[in-house]
């Protein structure tokens, strides 16, 4: 494996792992509005 095919296989991961985050964080931001709501 060379050097460019690791770094694309950790920016991958980065990136797949940021977006994971964010949802996580959106779901968290946003169930309380709801809980408010309901």
């Amino acid at each position: 494996m060379t050097d460019f095919e690791n770094q694309n296989r950790s920016f991958f991961m980065l990136v797949l792992l940021k977006s994971t985050l964010t949802s996580e964080c959106a779901l968290i931001v946003n169930t309380p509005k709801y809980k408010r709501l309901s």
